[in-house]
This record gives structure tokens, sequence and C-alpha cells, in this order.
């Protein structure tokens, strides 16, 4: 997944308005996201992640004049 992060900046390591490449997992219960970088957070359901994230369909980073996938 591809997202905006909107939450407080520098919370667990995210930068405000920093657009991220991430995956996400169920840990112990709660929704994990884990970010191509290695930063992760802990979320207790999918509306708690949305009030921290712009989620951005892949298909919106496609660089078509370059013909491959914007890398974050």
């Amino acid at each position: 997944m591809i997202g905006i992060f909107t939450g407080a900046n520098g919370s667990m390591g995210f930068e405000y308005g920093k657009t991220y490449r991430f995956a996400t997992s169920i840990e112990n219960g709660h929704l994990k996201i884990t970010a191509k970088n290695g930063l992760y957070c802990y979320y207790q359901n999918l509306e708690t992640l949305l009030d921290n994230w712009r989620i951005i369909p892949e298909s919106a980073i496609f660089r078509a004049d370059e013909g491959n996938w914007a890398d974050f």
C-alpha cells in the first residue's frame, strides 16, 4: 500500500505529509503497518489507521513518462 502520513509529526518516527510504501499484517489482534524503510506502527482497527493516513491508489503513483513505479 501507499499512504501519506497525516498523524502527529514524529509519531513512531513517521513524518507528517511524507509518502510511505507499507505492508499490513495482523499481530496480537492489532493491525500493524510496516513501511519499506522499516518504521512500523500498530492500530486497533482500520478506522484508527485511516485517522492517521491518506491511502493513495498505486495506479495514481505510476509514472507513465518513465514506465515504472515511484520508489518510496
